[in-house]
């Protein structure tokens, strides 16, 4: 047995004082009919922890021969999804025979487990990655997440090189992407921020290498390194209407969560553009979802600016559902035209649909309409009016065809 996989056992019994490196470095190996005679009382065990235990000591002695022994006993025993000895002898079986260890484990006999077919993944690719990788499409999509986490992973352990390669290599745009995402959180979490910027800065393609270091950037805001991240990422910003970089939004939605002052202020300073708006409108929408006490008292509390009004039309927009005055007498301070229009338009088309008398008497004498929106608003409160007046006339008769009855 690989001394990795004995470490992995190691582990897995949750390291007990009793699996210490003198036991665990060189079992002694027992015979397969040992292994068969000991495996169902352990399996028996009422105490989960001891279990395990037993469970992960047995398999760091057991010889390969044992394997149907142990693949009939778990049978017998039917643990429960997810249990930790379950993992524990699926990730020995894979040590030796990983497609056999999957295909039991995605088998009728039980219902498939994210983490058990994660740790047969993860072994396999610590010695086959190529051909684990490779496998991964033959998952069903919930199981894909955890086990393709887990090959990446195994890859990197392996030390065998072109994993960048075979990510590349991907057609499916949606895959590539996803697996780039959790490609990018593994080089964070193991390089740090500035050695993955400089590690995905080394990517020939053009295309991929930005792709990949939106992922850097996302992913190293959301470990805690937002604001070393967000020095170099200001330098890729674009400015007015240029295609945008997608680095605010990468950056802001993560780093809101944990710091909405900075990532604001960081937002408040990058050149004003699409790019800017986007992070700042989505970002702060975040927010609202995440925390929205804490984001609505910011924006009662903060001053309407060129920079900020992304957010603002979030908040207005929300607010438009219960005060629609108070939001389209605050949208009209907006100097971006075509949010402010557009915003406008959403909170008094709404308010017209759910309550249009109040709303149509105060929008055709609001003079913070702009000139450009009074033909396109004089229409619909003009429809307004008329359903208005058609619901109001069939509840009349209505009436009249019961008074009439009794």
């Amino acid at each position: 047995m690989k001394q990795p996989l004995v470490s992995l056992l190691c582990l897995a019994a949750l390291a007990l004082p009793a699996c210490a490196p003198d036991d665990w470095s060189d079992p002694a190996p027992i015979s397969a009919e040992e292994v068969a005679e000991r495996i169902d009382p352990i399996l028996a065990l009422d105490d989960p922890v001891e279990r395990l235990f037993q469970t992960s000591a047995l398999l760091a002695r057991a010889p390969q021969e044992a394997q149907p022994a142990l693949q009939a006993a778990f049978e017998r025993a039917q643990p429960q999804k997810g249990a930790p000895e379950l993992v524990a002898f699926l990730m020995w079986w894979a040590d030796f025979k990983p497609p056999l260890a999957l295909a039991w484990a995605l088998g009728d006999w039980t219902e498939p487990d994210p983490v058990a077919i994660a740790a047969i993944f993860g072994v396999w690719a610590s010695d086959e990655p190529l051909r684990a990788f490779n496998m991964l499409e033959t998952l069903p999509g919930d199981l894909g997440p955890m086990a393709t986490a887990a090959v990446i992973d195994g890859w990197q352990r392996s030390g065998q090189p072109g994993l960048l390669e075979r990510v590349q290599s991907i057609n499916d745009m949606a895959a590539r992407q996803r697996i780039s995402e959790t490609l990018a959180k593994g080089i964070v979490a193991d390089l740090g921020a500035a050695k993955a910027i400089e590690w995905a800065q080394n990517i020939e393609n053009p295309n991929f290498r930005h792709m990949f270091m939106l992922r850097i950037a996302s992913s190293a805001a959301n470990q805690g390194q937002a604001e070393l991240v967000s020095e170099w990422a200001t330098e890729l910003v674009t400015e007015g209407n240029a295609r945008p970089s997608g680095m605010p939004r990468r950056i802001g939605t993560r780093w809101i969560k944990s710091d909405p002052e900075a990532a604001l202020a960081w937002l408040s300073g990058l050149p004003a553009g699409k790019d800017r708006d986007d992070g700042v409108m989505e970002s702060f929408r975040d927010w609202m979802l995440r925390d929205e006490e804490k984001a609505t008292a910011w924006a009662e509390a903060a001053e309407i600016e060129r920079w900020n009004e992304p957010a603002f039309s979030i908040y207005l927009r929300h607010l438009g559902q219960e005060d629609p005055q108070q939001a389209i007498t605050r949208l009209a301070e907006f100097e971006d035209v075509r949010l402010r229009a557009r915003m406008m338009k959403l909170v008094a088309r709404r308010w017209l649909r759910e309550d249009p008398a109040p709303a149509a008497a105060w929008l055709k004498q609001a003079e913070v309409i702009p000139p450009g929106m009074r033909r396109t608003l004089a229409a619909w409160i003009a429809t307004a009016e008329e359903e208005a007046a058609q619901t109001a006339g069939g509840e009349a008769g209505s009436q009249v065809s019961a008074d009439a009855d009794s």
